[in-house]
């Protein structure tokens, strides 16, 4: 019983559209007053394709009666066949082709996405982008492969583990996330920062990653370990010449011997929740900027700081829709740059 099974399936013939030899038989048919189960029987096709081409295509004569024919059917399909790639068609013609290599050099250039640089020029440009974001990303995948391998969005998988809770004295001392100042979780002013550590697998060296709050502008150092004292004086040296007037930290043990910094400079520090790192995501965001360039399996230590200099200063010129697509760089510095 099972063989007979399979060789029914197979005599049908599946995910293939009707022809206009079939639509004929299907007229004739309906004239000799068969039904639609013989009519699929006939033709070897599913009851439920014979359903949805009479459905789609008849059409009310003069008489008021529901009626079927080839030629009206036919051109009916064309139609919607037409009307779905209709999309894409504009791509195809040569004003949008230039639109597409000047996003395609930026691209290259800068290392942005299609939304930054689509973005970016509606910015400088004052006036509509000829494509809409959406429609750029289904024609890279698409029908423009060059402009595919340019894509920087890719969808992670993170594992869940289970940690136990574990209490570090010395930051428990510390103000809450919960007590910060509206002020500084409105982004109202300058110079509140955010810090964080990137790890590498492969050896002890780390990424600190210092942003700032309002602008989104990063400052990122390589230190070979993440002990305390190490930690300690990289951020010292960042913060230096600048006026700081918050930090937020994670539970970490690195960050114990910011205390000592604090006091001297009086600079308030606020510590997030244990494993709860969405509340610094203005970093984690950034962090996951700076893994487009350093990938989790690689080293850190085979960068020099003159990459990682080459590297923040491409994600400092990236443009941000939260700001009007420009970029921290600009909001930071208070000047204009211009990509087209």
């Amino acid at each position: 019983m099972g063989l007979m099974k399979n060789n029914k399936v197979k005599d049908y013939r599946c995910k293939k559209k009707l022809s206009y030899k079939e639509r004929v038989i299907i007229e004739r048919y309906l004239k000799d007053n068969l039904s639609k189960t013989e009519i699929a029987k006939k033709l070897r096709r599913d009851y439920s394709t014979i359903k949805r081409e009479i459905k789609r295509n008849w059409y009310r004569d003069r008489r008021w009666h529901w009626v079927y024919k080839v030629n009206i059917a036919q051109i009916k399909t064309i139609k919607r066949r037409i009307k779905a790639n209709r999309k894409h068609t504009k791509l195809f013609t040569r004003e949008w082709r230039n639109f597409v290599e000047k996003i395609k050099e930026v691209m290259k250039k800068e290392w942005w996405s299609i939304s930054a640089s689509i973005g970016r020029y509606e910015y400088e440009k004052k006036k509509k982008a000829k494509i809409a974001v959406s429609t750029m990303y289904n024609y890279a995948r698409k029908y423009d492969k060059e402009l595919e391998k340019l894509l920087l969005h890719k969808s992670w998988w993170y594992k869940k583990w289970d940690y136990k809770y574990w209490k570090n004295s010395k930051l428990l001392e510390l103000e809450s996330i919960e007590n910060r100042e509206e002020i500084i979780n409105n982004r109202e002013r300058k110079w509140d920062y955010e810090v964080d550590l990137i790890v590498s697998k492969k050896s002890k060296s780390v990424i600190l990653n210092i942003i700032e709050r309002k602008s989104r502008n990063i400052l990122t150092k390589r230190l070979p370990n993440k002990e305390k004292l190490t930690v300690k004086e990289a951020i010292r040296e960042l913060l230096k010449w600048k006026e700081v007037y918050s930090i937020t930290t994670d539970n970490g043990t690195e960050f114990t011997d910011l205390i000592d910094i604090c006091e001297e400079l009086w600079i308030k520090w606020y510590r997030c929740h244990p494993y709860s790192s969405w509340e610094k995501w203005s970093v984690e965001v950034h962090n996951r900027y700076i893994r487009r360039y350093i990938p989790k399996w690689a080293d850190i230590n085979d960068y020099t700081d003159e990459e990682l200099k080459k590297i923040t200063n491409k994600i400092n010129r990236l443009p941000r829709k939260i700001h009007w697509y420009r970029t921290p760089e600009e909001i930071f510095y208070e000047k204009t740059i211009k990509y087209f």
